[in-house]
């Protein structure tokens, strides 16, 4: 029991790591897996050029002197293709299906650009025979750019119009990862915005993530 107890500490310890400056190395099994088993991680990187959203509910809101349109339910559609960094070789292209929801400015802020918000929605991954893959919940900001100095990568204003990022979670409900967990970030480009509900807005999508897929499943 001493020794449990032992392990486990050392492995909270570890995953704490924001929590202390101490660092340490283990042997291999020596400590406790996170996951009975173990697990592989697969790189997840996806590309989508054919992205549409649609329809919705479209509403104006005015506070002060600030006016702000909110975009709810908008079908999203599209086909998510491998990138060369992809892991998950068994699947091909995956077709998205979803819903979006956003809600941003349309006065302009004091730096002079608009369009600036949040963001929320839904995607199901589908494979080529019908069957849903994944399903992932999806939150992030419009209008706004982290790809700036003093980052190496220099390519975005913090103020970013037409422009969206966000994080994904999810997990993987069929097929041959079934039961692993997907998570990572994707970053967008809007053809329009504000949009009209009426409008069929052509959008671009990259998605880069992680799969944690267990060794022992149920």
């Amino acid at each position: 029991m001493k020794r449990t107890l032992a392990r486990t500490g050392a492995l909270a310890a570890a995953l704490a790591a924001a929590a202390t400056l101490a660092t340490s190395q283990s042997a291999p099994g020596t400590l406790t897996n996170p996951l009975p088993g173990g697990a592989t991680i697969l790189q997840f990187s996806r590309t989508m050029t054919d992205g549409q959203m649609a329809g919705g509910r479209i509403a104006y809101y005015q506070c002060g002197a600030m006016e702000t349109q909110q975009a709810t339910n908008r079908a999203v559609s599209g086909s998510l293709s491998p990138s060369g960094c992809d892991e998950l070789v068994v699947w091909k292209t995956v077709n998205v299906r979803g819903v979006w929801s956003q809600w941003v400015r349309v006065t302009s802020g004091p730096n002079g650009e608009k369009y600036q918000g949040t963001h929320a929605g839904t995607l199901t991954l589908i494979d080529s025979a019908g069957a849903t893959l994944a399903q992932l919940k999806c939150q992030g900001q419009n209008g706004m750019g982290t790809h700036r100095s003093p980052l190496a990568e220099i390519g975005e204003k913090c103020a970013a119009p037409l422009h969206f990022e966000g994080a994904f979670s999810g997990q993987i409900v069929s097929g041959t990862y079934k039961g692993a967990s997907l998570q990572g970030t994707y970053a967008g480009d809007l053809a329009k915005d504000p949009p009209s509900a009426e409008d069929v807005e052509p959008i671009a999508l990259t998605m880069e993530g992680a799969v944690v897929d267990p060794c022992l499943k149920k």
